[in-house]
């Protein structure tokens, strides 16, 4: 509503498309819950899009929901998350080829680690995204989106009781010497009657090769608040 009437609309029309937006969107069939590794994955995305708008980034940033190849894309810079709450924190599902590849535009690409746990005093989703609005993104925006990734407020009581807390992050920034599977390296393959690719990525064992940051430095820097 806020950016309608900053774009001069007038305020009764702004309050019936307000309305109008919501009745469509609970209007949306529910579905199931998420499954766990659904609700562990956006998760650990909606934590680091809070970190993108602490640091004066935008809701617009976040790509996830659209299913792009990667989750975030800042100025220079692609962020791709892994949550897991499992202790094998390094060994990551990577899906397709272009996720791992590089960004077209030259940015450079960084693989987010997260390792979630399980905890009555960590946050839930819900409450990341009450802090997400909090810090300015439209709600109702950010509810659309995040139906695209089969999240609705209709299970929020559901959601409300898995809480987490981020015990262990790793950064590794994507090139040619990190192990990766990209299209160009199946060029000479037919891959007329090949659909998907999917692999697992085994980090175990390289933790010397992170990057000599955190994510919240990370993001400020390319945010340019540091």
């Amino acid at each position: 509503m806020v950016q309608l009437l900053g774009e001069g609309h007038d305020p009764g029309d702004v309050g019936r498309t307000a309305l109008q937006n919501w009745r469509d969107l609970l209007a949306r069939p529910a579905g199931s819950p998420l499954s766990d590794n659904a609700l562990v994955g956006l998760f650990g995305e909606l934590e680091v899009l809070e970190t993108i708008l602490r640091h004066g980034g935008q809701l617009d940033q976040w790509t996830g929901w659209d299913k792009d190849h990667c989750d975030f894309r800042l100025s220079k810079l692609v962020i791709e998350v892994k949550s897991t709450t499992s202790a094998n924190y390094r060994r990551v599902q990577i899906h397709g080829l272009g996720q791992l590849a590089d960004p077209e535009d030259g940015s450079a690409l960084v693989l987010v680690l997260r390792r979630l746990e399980p905890s009555p005093d960590g946050r839930s989703v819900p409450d990341l995204i009450e802090s997400i609005v909090r810090l300015g993104a439209s709600r109702s925006v950010l509810l659309d989106r995040l139906s695209n990734l089969r999240y609705s407020e209709q299970h929020k009581d559901h959601y409300d009781h898995s809480k987490f807390v981020s015990v262990e992050v790793g950064l590794r920034n994507v090139d040619d010497s990190h192990p990766r599977l990209v299209p160009s390296m199946l060029a000479a393959v037919d891959m007329s009657s090949i659909d998907k690719v999917d692999y697992e990525l085994n980090l175990n064992g390289d933790a010397e090769a992170d990057l000599d940051t955190d994510l919240d430095s990370l993001i400020a820097r390319h945010l340019g608040n540091s």
